[in-house]
């Protein structure tokens, strides 16, 4: 009976040495996963801080972009001004332009009046002179 408990004894302890060490392969396969999940964790904390700048960067050139449509927006606001002043400044040389030849040809117009006038009076003249002789 003591030998069989000794045997029993004996395949007990081959027993929990197979389950200890088939306990310390898991641990040490968990130990690797662990490691690997941890270097997975910083791969990623990079990507993503990688990521977060880039995300900053488009912000600031978004920004930027922005602004320069911001300031084309102003630009075309007080060209569209000036065209306007330009265009009312020319509408009004054109009118004055239009009322001053029009002055002028009214004075033309007088002026070869006075001057059909005069050519009648001088053959008048020149009628009268004849008679005279």
């Amino acid at each position: 009976q003591l030998e069989a408990a000794v045997a029993s004894r004996d395949a007990d302890k081959v027993h929990l040495a197979a389950f200890t060490e088939t306990l310390q392969s898991e641990l040490s396969g968990y130990k690797q996963r662990l490691a690997s999940a941890q270097e997975e964790i910083v791969g990623l904390d990079e990507q993503v801080l990688a990521g977060g700048n880039s995300l900053a960067s488009m912000q600031r050139q978004l920004k930027d972009a922005k602004d320069d449509l911001d300031q084309m927006a102003v630009t075309e606001a007080t060209l569209r001004a000036a065209a306007a002043v330009a265009a009312a400044a020319a509408g009004s040389a054109i009118t004055s332009a239009a009322a001053e030849i029009a002055q002028q040809q009214s004075a033309s117009a007088t002026l070869q009046a006075l001057l059909a006038a005069k050519e009648s009076e001088a053959e008048g003249l020149a009628a009268q002179n004849a008679a005279l002789q």
